[in-house]
C-alpha cells in the first residue's frame, strides 16, 4: 500500500487562492491550478521553477501569488514526495527538476511574469537542479523557460505510446520533445538571443578531454576521457548540483555528498590492485 501524499503543497496553494474562480485538482504526479478567465494556449513558452525541498513551500507561495494576481495557470508536484521524485536519480533528464510549470496566455505575459518572478526572488535563498531542457534565466539559479505544448494536440504511435505534438507555421506537426538540452522546434527563436553560459569545449577538470558518454541519469553523466597530462584513458563520474537530495539524522546528503564520499573511500583504499584509482575531484 502506497504511502498519502502529504498536503503540504495543497495547503500553501489554497492559502493564496480566492474564494471563487480557481479550481484546484489532481492529476497524476501534479496539482493543476486553473483559473476559470485564463486562456492556455495550445504551445508557446512555458516557465519552470525548480526547488530543493529546504525552500520549496516559500517559493510555491510566492508563484501562487504572482500567478493569481495575473490569472494564469500552473501546475506543481503534488506533495514533497513527489518534488523528490523530480529531483531523483532516475527521474528523466528531459523532465527532471521541473517543481512548477507556468502557463502564461501570451508573450507579453510570459515575458512580464518571468522578469517579475526573477526580480522578486534575486538574493533570497532559493536553490534548485539545473533543469537540463530548458534554458536558464538570467542568473537565476531556479527560474528556467521552454518552447512546448500547453495545451496540446496527442497522437498515438505505433509502440502504444501517446506524445505530445507542436504545430508549426505551416501546419505541419512535430513531436514535442524533452530532451536533455535546450531544443526549440525550428521555427522558434530564443526570446532573450541568450547564448550558453557554458564553455562549448570537451576539456574539462583543467586537463582531461571528454571523447564519450558512457552512461547518463538525472544525478549525472559517466564519461570516458583522455587525461592530456599522462595521455592515459580515464573515467570521468559527474554529481549535479541539488539532485538526488535526502536528509538523514539531520545531514543533508545529495550527489555532491555521494561523490565526495565514493573518492574519500577510494582514496582510503587506494593501492589495493581490486579498486579503481581515484585521480582527482574537481567542480566544473
Amino acid at each position: 500500500m502506497l504511502a498519502p501524499i502529504r498536503t503540504d503543497f495543497r495547503d500553501e496553494v489554497l492559502s493564496h487562492l480566492p474564494e471563487s474562480g480557481w479550481r484546484l485538482r489532481r492529476h497524476g504526479i501534479w496539482l493543476q491550478i486553473e483559473c476559470f478567465v485564463d486562456q492556455v494556449p495550445e504551445q508557446g513558452f512555458k516557465i519552470h521553477v525548480s526547488s530543493i525541498p529546504d525552500c520549496a513551500k516559500d517559493l510555491l507561495g510566492l508563484v501562487t501569488r504572482a500567478c493569481v494576481a495575473r490569472d494564469i495557470s500552473f501546475k506543481c508536484a503534488a506533495g514533497p514526495e513527489l518534488l523528490a521524485f523530480q529531483n531523483g536519480k532516475n527521474r528523466d533528464r528531459g523532465g527532471g527538476g521541473k517543481f512548477i510549470t507556468i502557463y502564461p496566455p501570451s508573450h507579453e505575459a510570459f515575458l512580464e511574469l518571468l522578469e517579475t518572478l526573477h526580480e522578486e526572488t534575486a538574493g533570497k535563498d532559493f536553490a534548485g537542479p539545473h533543469i537540463l531542457s530548458d534554458r536558464r534565466y538570467k542568473d537565476s539559479q531556479i527560474l528556467y523557460y521552454r518552447y512546448g505544448g500547453m495545451r496540446p494536440r496527442r497522437r498515438l504511435k505505433s509502440n502504444g505510446l501517446e506524445v505530445t505534438m507542436l504545430r508549426g507555421p505551416d501546419g505541419s506537426e512535430m513531436e514535442d520533445q524533452r530532451q536533455a538540452f535546450f531544443s526549440p522546434p525550428p521555427w522558434v527563436d530564443d526570446p532573450f538571443d541568450a547564448s550558453d553560459d557554458e564553455d562549448d569545449g570537451s576539456v574539462i577538470g583543467g586537463s582531461f578531454e571528454v571523447t564519450a558518454m558512457i552512461s547518463a541519469s538525472n544525478r549525472g553523466g559517466v564519461y570516458e576521457a583522455i587525461d592530456l597530462d599522462s595521455g592515459n584513458t580515464v573515467v570521468i563520474k559527474e554529481a549535479r548540483p541539488h539532485v538526488h537530495r535526502t536528509t538523514r539524522g539531520g545531514v543533508t546528503i545529495d550527489s555532491h555528498f555521494l561523490l565526495q564520499h565514493e573518492y574519500d573511500v577510494l582514496r582510503h583504499l587506494e593501492g589495493l590492485d581490486c579498486t579503481v584509482r581515484p585521480i582527482k575531484l574537481f567542480k566544473e
